[in-house]
């Protein structure tokens, strides 16, 4: 059957847009994999944009996608507290999930969200496993990434971290009491999707 005709009849174009932050991230195309065939198997096909982490083409993207009269939204999006981004958002009419993203006030959206503190909690534990009793964090890791990590680091419960300026604290008192000969740190770690 003409899938053209039949979305004219039904309103629909059984077709699902997803703008990406940044292509090339190994994350983000798992991502994709598994919503293009949950989507296929559903008699969807995936429109794929790329905004190569920059807002403006977020914009860009979610403009095209709607003159393409996508039937839902997958973003992924460079900075979801972009003015220009926020009122996009704010005025669409269609199904919305934001990958990872928090969901700005006013947008009404869904959001599917990894858990970063279990994650470098499990990183901090497999270092501390390997003998590693010295770590750097990176500036730009996730408060949750960064409270996972201090957890693990410190024996600190991560609920008693409450504030990224805790979790640096944290982290960096457990470093420097570690200590290693050279003054270097034994693992380097960051934990950002962006």
């Amino acid at each position: 059957p003409d899938m053209l005709a039949q979305g004219l009849r039904r309103g629909k174009t059984f077709s699902v847009g997803f703008s990406l932050s940044d292509i090339a991230n190994p994350v983000l195309a798992e991502a994709v994999t598994g919503a293009e065939k949950r989507l296929r198997e559903n008699g969807y096909s995936l429109l794929l944009t790329n905004a190569e982490g920059d807002p403006q083409l977020d914009r860009a993207q979610i403009a095209l996608l709607q003159r393409r009269r996508v039937d839902g939204l997958i973003l992924s999006l460079a900075d979801e507290n972009d003015p220009a981004v926020v009122d996009a958002l704010r005025e669409l009419r269609l199904p919305i999930v934001l990958l990872d993203r928090d969901i700005p006030p006013g947008v009404d959206a869904s959001c599917v969200a990894f858990d970063h503190a279990s994650g470098m909690r499990a990183a901090a534990a497999h270092l501390v496993a390997l003998g590693h009793r010295d770590g750097r964090r990176a500036e730009d890791a996730p408060a949750d990434a960064l409270r996972g990590y201090a957890s693990t680091a410190t024996g600190t419960p991560p609920r008693a971290i409450d504030s990224v300026a805790a979790a640096i604290t944290a982290t960096l008192r457990r470093a420097s009491s570690a200590g290693t000969a050279s003054g270097s740190p034994h693992a380097r770690w960051s934990a950002r999707l962006r």
